[in-house]
């Protein structure tokens, strides 16, 4: 029976967070906790896992995003292959009972799993997705870029068949029923150096509409066994998604030469190795300059951007 690590991201979500770490000890010896709570969130996150030995738990300050941390998460897991999981996702009994036999026969670098994302009551289904991952940590390069922590296009990997289930408590409901992203403002400003084009504003409008166009009747007319609605959903989904992404990009046009600039720099290495988030010192050092200048989330996340954009071209100017 083949070994693995899980790894579970927690902020502020401990009630929620306690049904994966359950699980997870069902399934691994080994499972590690990178949480960025508040005091007191932590201490109730100490009081659910200080009798477990399995679990070991290191505090970060907040990124406004779980993916920069993944190299650390990673390295901190004792076994090659990891799970990643957050505190609103439950694997299902098919995973749980099959989940060893699955990683030792594993071939690929990443196992990609359902996610069934679910209203927070767990009643509503609203669409299906697949971004669960199974990682063999040795084979994978880490990016830690929002929304994609890993080089997928230089990874091989496998699905698994829909019968092995995570289901994902997203409250994404009122995005779906038309309230848009009003309450995504809190991390558009860290997305904004990783997802823009380079190039001005009509042209990636035009790419999102052909993107819309492209994905959507991919989606509308798959094959799946998805229920129509639940296609529909994650089209307009993606829709609003990306008009409150180009809405929060250009909302300021002077800072789009300097943005583009950025995001290039950031490019070439990934957020890990550009803001240099590997080992024990380096959280600290994370965690001092938060306490320290009282920045959190996302602003946070771009305070520490535009700080290692400042570095790099004091040492090019030196150079």
């Amino acid at each position: 029976m083949a070994n693995f690590s899980v790894f579970i991201s927690t902020k502020d979500d401990i009630s929620y967070a306690e049904e994966p770490i359950k699980q997870a000890l069902q399934v691994s010896d080994d499972i590690v906790i990178v949480d960025s709570s508040n005091p007191e969130n932590y201490k109730k996150l100490m009081d659910v896992c200080r009798r477990y030995k399995q679990i070991r738990i290191y505090w970060v300050a907040p990124l406004g995003h779980r993916e920069p941390l993944f190299y650390y998460a990673l390295n901190k897991c004792k076994y090659t292959w990891v799970l990643h999981l957050n505190a609103f996702e439950r694997m299902n009994e098919s995973l749980i009972k099959d989940i060893h036999n699955i990683v030792s026969k594993a071939t690929a670098d990443i196992i990609k799993i359902d996610s069934t994302h679910y209203d927070l009551d767990g009643k509503d289904p609203i669409f299906t997705s697949q971004n669960i991952f199974l990682i063999n940590k040795e084979r994978v390069k880490v990016l830690g870029y929002i929304h994609y922590g890993f080089d997928l296009d230089r990874s091989k990997i496998s699905t698994l068949e829909h019968k092995y289930n995570v289901k994902h408590l997203s409250g994404y409901k009122p995005f779906i029923e038309g309230e848009g992203y009003k309450n995504m403002n809190h991390y558009m400003p860290a997305e904004k150096y990783i997802w823009r084009k380079p190039y001005g504003k009509k042209k990636y409008a035009i790419y999102l509409v052909l993107k819309w166009i492209y994905l959507g009747s991919k989606r509308l007319f798959s094959l799946s066994r998805e229920p129509l609605q639940s296609r529909i959903n994650v089209i307009r989904f993606m829709i609003a998604h990306d008009k409150a992404r180009l809405n929060s990009f250009y909302a300021n046009p002077d800072e789009i030469p300097h943005q583009l600039k950025v995001q290039q720099e950031i490019r070439k290495v990934g957020i890990i190795d550009y803001l240099h988030l590997y080992t024990d010192q380096d959280i600290r050092r994370i965690n001092n300059y938060s306490k320290r200048t009282g920045l959190s989330g996302s602003k946070l996340f771009v305070d520490l951007v535009e700080n290692a954009y400042r570095e790099h071209n004091k040492q090019t100017q030196r150079s």
